[in-house]
């Protein structure tokens, strides 16, 4: 006979019957402690930065929370952000494991994952992802040429007429 169990203890109660008329009976019970496995990851929380945040400065710090109290209380073997090891990315038991990352960013929106594993044997894991928009500051001035006169050019009369062109086409794409 299959029997669900919940977990914890388990009583389980079989009765055996004979044919006789009196239908003499046996009960024997057993008890069984169910303890099921830890399927569950992690619980994990970045803290810094928000999804969907802009920044103006490479590379940032992302940082958070990774625990496993509950279901196994195996502890937190490791967190990787953006496929590099945390720091403070273990803790025992319940604990908590407070992880921190230095990421470096592209320009444009950065997609950024944060994988925690228990230390249960499953290694079971969760992941969390987050946007970053990096958008670099404009540092670069625009490009000036003179194109009315030229350099160590001697002139015969004044005052001189000065051309020329500028323009902003870098980062910032501000204008003149």
């Amino acid at each position: 006979q299959s029997v669900a169990l919940s977990p914890g203890a388990n009583t389980i109660t079989v009765v055996a019957k004979d044919a006789s008329t009196a239908q003499n009976a046996t009960t024997v019970s057993i008890t069984v402690n169910y303890t099921p496995p830890d399927t569950t990851g992690p619980a994990v929380a970045i803290t810094s930065h928000v999804n969907n945040q802009t920044v103006t400065s490479s590379p940032i710090t992302v940082a958070g929370s990774a625990s496993e109290s509950g279901l196994g209380d195996n502890g937190v073997s490791s967190v990787t952000v953006h496929g590099l090891t945390a720091t403070g990315g273990t803790a025992s038991g319940s604990a908590t494991a407070n992880w921190s990352q230095s990421v470096a960013l592209n320009p444009g929106a950065n997609t950024i994952t944060v994988i925690a594993k228990d230390a249960s044997a499953a290694q079971n894991a969760t992941t969390v992802s987050i946007t970053i928009n990096y958008n670099p500051p404009d540092t670069t001035g625009p490009a000036v040429a003179i194109t009315s006169h030229s350099n160590n050019q001697t002139v015969t009369s004044s005052p001189i007429t000065v051309a020329g062109t500028a323009s902003d086409s870098g980062l910032g794409n501000d204008g003149i």
